[in-house]
């Protein structure tokens, strides 16, 4: 009896995709009591004939065909074929911890009603070269988070890059992710609201560890991707979970939840003064010329752009009900 099904939803990274698979296939529990699903979306770099080579070293490796290229559907699908009560999602980028199964099994054969959030961590050697991955690294749940209670997370913490929960309990009380949701960012935090509201208990798992190997990263593309996220992802995010855009200083941002009083005022003023195009570029160049500078280290330049990419979001949105197209969204 299978006690685990992991899935890895999947868009031309195959050479990652291959060791992230086999690190999976030689965990510490063993492989005939867990699958690996890797739903793919015809990726043009050869993922398909990769993973059906593995399917054919590994018993427990199965390849998933999906025909649209969107996360949220892609996960769905995942969910729909998996034979095991116990879902772990795993990012393609994502190396897993030989406990990584085992860990996230253990904690659910523990106990009932509990959703597991695995750790993320940055390569350390990245972390140490890359004042840009160090930031990145610190707004993962963990010791770099004291902001976040660990007995007490918040839904829009959760991410499907390293998750675990009971079909059982999710599909029937919850449901699965929102499928309206078309881009990068926002349906994995949906499902925890929903989630929370169900009453299931939102679990830190630090011992399911995940190292997040984001070659396409850069600073530039971080901040395409929160300038997507704002414009594309998040009007959907709070309609469906309107409690979400109280959860972070969004709200003082976005128009149609900001009231009219000062605090809400000054806030969305300084932001709009200091989002000028040639501010945005400069404090992007100089990061970029300090990121192998260790002592050179500013949070504050990285919360700037991710600001900034927000209002670049939101304005954007307001000229148009149409979403950005592009066929690159997964390594945006």
């Amino acid at each position: 009896m299978l006690r685990a099904s992991v899935i890895i939803t999947t868009w031309n990274r195959r050479e990652l995709l291959q060791k992230v698979v086999e690190v999976l296939a030689n965990q510490t529990i063993p492989a005939s009591e867990y699958e690996v699903i890797v739903c793919d979306s015809s990726s043009t770099d050869g993922t398909k004939d990769a993973i059906l080579t593995l399917a054919a070293c590994y018993n427990n490796v199965r390849y998933l065909s999906v025909a649209l290229n969107n996360p949220a559907v892609k996960r769905n699908e995942g969910i729909r074929a998996v034979k095991a009560n116990i879902i772990i999602f795993l990012d393609d980028d994502v190396i897993p911890d030989k406990h990584f199964v085992e860990s996230h099994v253990t904690a659910h054969e523990a106990g009932t009603g509990i959703v597991c959030f695995g750790q993320v961590r940055y390569p350390e050697e990245w972390i140490k070269q890359s004042n840009y991955f160090r930031y990145r690294d610190s707004r993962h749940l963990g010791p770099s988070r004291p902001d976040i209670s660990q007995n007490d997370l918040p839904p829009s913490m959760l991410g499907a890059g390293n998750l675990s929960f009971k079909r059982s309990e999710i599909v029937s009380q919850v449901g699965c992710f929102s499928e309206e949701f078309i881009r990068y960012g926002g349906e994995d935090a949906e499902l925890g609201y929903r989630m929370a509201a169900a009453g299931l208990k939102l679990v830190y798992l630090p011992e399911a560890l995940g190292l997040h190997y984001e070659y396409e990263s850069s600073i530039r593309r971080y901040y395409r991707k929160l300038y997507l996220c704002s414009r594309d992802s998040a009007p959907v995010l709070y309609r469906l979970a309107p409690e979400s855009v109280h959860a972070t200083k969004v709200r003082y941002l976005e128009r149609i939840y900001a009231d009219s009083s000062a605090r809400t005022i000054v806030p969305r003023l300084v932001v709009r003064i200091c989002t000028h195009p040639w501010a945005v570029w400069l404090v992007i160049r100089c990061l970029e010329r300090m990121d192998r500078l260790h002592f050179l280290y500013f949070p504050s330049a990285y919360r700037y752009l991710t600001a900034v990419a927000t209002v670049a979001g939101i304005r954007d949105r307001s000229r148009t009900s149409e979403p950005s197209k592009s066929d690159d969204w997964w390594s945006e």
